[in-house]
């Protein structure tokens, strides 16, 4: 060991394409989830590095709801043609 270092750790550490096919997922996924801080990446030189305990961390995490699910307009509405009694009234300028 050297002195006023700690020592290494035995943590797994990914490079880019690693982490794309670990997750199954296209390596320009990867460069977006890391531009958006979704993962914790670290860049040495011109190669990533990624720590797979962060990785697997996103398994754990709760999910996030977007916006649009917590205002109901990503839920399913009912058409505007629907009735109240559940039938739908018809279209156009027919009786």
């Amino acid at each position: 060991m050297i002195e006023g270092r700690a020592p290494m750790s035995s943590e797994e550490v990914f490079n880019i394409k690693e982490v794309s096919d670990y997750l199954k997922i296209p390596v320009s996924t990867i460069y977006k989830l890391i531009q958006e801080g979704t993962i914790p990446a670290i860049k040495l030189g011109k190669h990533w590095r990624l720590k797979k305990k962060d990785i697997d961390r996103l398994f754990v995490q709760k999910p996030k709801v977007n916006s649009r699910q917590r205002s109901g307009e990503g839920s399913p509405s009912r058409d505007s043609a629907d009735r109240s009694d559940g039938t739908l009234e018809k279209g156009g300028d027919s009786p």
